[in-house]
């Protein structure tokens, strides 16, 4: 029977080893494994420190972006309201010079053609008067079309 045991002793033997050297692989593959992931969490600590610089440095970007912002609005409104402003002195211009005018015909429509006495440069007179109001109809005209350049233009700009 000492041959039997021997048997099963190496065959026990054997099987022992192969499961020492499948513990031994498996041991390997772990440590191998927790080697991988200290790194992998290593690896993510710096990203995260990382990403955590590179989010502080977006949001002094974005705060110094919104100060621009604000500043460029404030700019514009300056500069609308200038626009305005010039705006109204201009039809302020435009509206006294156009009083003026309709005032000085007003009166010399009241007034009527004026009656004097014939004479040889009468008919000169006539006709220098009548090309004084010609021009005056022209001057009225070309009033009215600025008018309504200057109207269309302030809607335009009132628009944007």
């Amino acid at each position: 029977m000492g041959g039997f045991q021997t048997k099963v002793e190496q065959s026990l033997n054997h099987k022992v080893r192969n499961l020492e050297q499948e513990i031994n692989e498996i041991m390997c593959i772990r440590e191998s494994d927790n080697r991988f992931y200290e790194a992998e969490l290593m690896a993510f600590a710096l990203n995260c420190d990382e990403w955590k610089r590179e989010r502080k440095k977006l949001k002094e970007e974005v705060q110094k972006l919104r100060e621009e912002s604000v500043a460029k609005d404030e700019r514009i409104k300056v500069l609308e309201s200038g626009r305005r402003d010039e705006a109204v002195e201009k039809w302020k211009q435009l509206y006294f010079a156009v009083k003026v005018e309709l005032e000085h015909l007003i009166m010399r429509t009241k007034q009527g053609p004026r009656m004097k006495p014939l004479s040889f440069f009468s008919p000169l007179s006539m006709l220098i008067s009548v090309e004084e109001e010609q021009f005056h109809k022209k001057e009225m005209e070309a009033l009215k079309h600025s008018l309504r350049n200057v109207s269309h233009k302030k809607k335009q700009c009132l628009l944007l």
